[in-house]
């Protein structure tokens, strides 16, 4: 060991720990913008902080929730709940903010205890396995209390050495981080050219002559179909997680991705979107893979290729075309229905290449990433028992 870990009672070496509340009026007051973010469990992820659906609120609401200040550095705990025990830091970008009484704050006295080292101690897996337990202990809900986060106890080395295993794996999610942030980058400039050539119609050779179509004008040239003359979607295919085999093909579900499996239903490249429950997601598949029964797939590529008609079926307003009461329910049929511009095919394949090349590029990243992760899980159980030396 490189160091003498001490058990400490967490509640003694913190400035605030606990939790906010809703602002009268619920969700219903919620802004999409403003001055105070309201950060929420849905907001909280183990090891990286979520903005998808990220409310505000006025500074009226706010002021009433002033215990609740988040502060930089603090680290944010689900206690409540499916997502009970997550764990991550809250960004700096996303201050001022209030937590709602699904959130907890930890804020350690600094000079006993490095915030980003709490963090990474509380997401090892031993530590959050122990969390989960005590969530489910004496009550309908998962749920942690003040009291039970006060009596954790916490094995801390010296606060230089909390310091550099932080250094260490915050390198890590940085970098994971930083591939990630470039793999939206490397999509969205996918989306723009696909904006550019094929709503717009600037794209290269492009002549400026037109002609009237049902859809308004549209190059010379170029015709008006559907989707169906595009592509031809299909329903997914049932694999109940009782009967999947231990494997590396992943399982696309409505939502996206849903485990693996020792075989595949489709050879790579695919596109998926939801057709049942979660409606209006669309995904590229880059590998063999196995669509679930809640979804749909691209079963043959007509005149379309497959990352153009991944970009079609992200402009379709999907949501809006759900046919189902109880649940969401996309039907095939009215996706081949709707009406579509048939570009030149010289220019699709050419759309196709260049978009190939930044899709490979996000392929790389997501590998990169998938390694990245892998050490950084590897590590983090044998640094937080100094069985690694820093």
């Amino acid at each position: 060991m490189s160091d003498v870990f001490e058990e400490i009672r967490l509640g003694d070496i913190c400035i605030k720990i606990g939790s906010g509340a809703t602002p009268s009026g619920g969700k219903e007051t919620y802004l999409s913008k403003g001055d105070f973010a309201l950060i929420r469990s849905q907001n909280v992820l183990d090891f990286s902080f979520s903005y998808n659906g990220l409310a505000y609120i006025n500074q009226t609401q706010a002021s009433k929730l002033n215990n609740v200040t988040v502060e930089k550095k603090d680290v944010l705990l689900n206690i409540t709940g499916d997502s009970v025990a997550r764990v991550c830091q809250v960004p700096d970008d996303v201050l001022p903010a209030r937590v709602n009484q699904h959130v907890a704050i930890i804020r350690p006295k600094s000079e006993k205890l490095d915030s980003a080292f709490l963090k990474y101690y509380l997401l090892d897996t031993s530590f959050k396995n122990f969390m989960l337990g005590m969530s489910a202990v004496g009550a309908t809900r998962n749920a942690l209390t003040k009291t039970m986060i006060e009596d954790f106890k916490i094995n801390l080395p010296s606060l230089t050495t909390q310091t550099k295993i932080a250094y260490i794996l915050s390198s890590l999610d940085d970098k994971i981080e930083l591939n990630r942030q470039t793999n939206q980058t490397l999509e969205a400039i996918a989306q723009a050219l696909f904006r550019e050539w094929f709503v717009d119609f600037n794209f290269p050779g492009a002549t400026g002559e037109m002609q009237e179509s049902e859809l308004g004008e549209i190059p010379k040239g170029w015709k008006v179909g559907t989707v169906g003359d595009l592509f031809e979607l299909q329903r997914g295919f049932d694999l109940p997680s009782t009967t999947r085999t231990k494997g590396i093909v992943p399982v696309i579900a409505a939502s996206g991705f849903n485990g693996y499996h020792n075989e595949f239903k489709i050879k790579s490249p695919g596109i998926t979107t939801g057709r049942s429950g979660v409606l209006g997601n669309v995904f590229y598949i880059q590998e063999d893979f196995w669509p679930l029964n809640t979804s749909l797939f691209i079963k043959a590529f007509k005149e379309a290729t497959p990352l153009f008609s991944f970009f079609i079926l992200r402009n379709i307003d999907l949501k809006g075309m759900n046919g189902g009461s109880a649940v969401p329910t996309l039907n095939r049929n009215e996706v081949h229905k709707v009406k579509a511009i048939i570009p030149a095919k010289n220019l699709v394949d050419r759309f196709e290449s260049i978009s190939l090349t930044l899709f490979q590029q996000i392929k790389n990243n997501e590998e990169q990433i998938k390694s990245l992760v892998q050490l950084r899980d590897t590590l983090l159980p044998k640094l937080m028992k100094g069985e690694i030396i820093v």
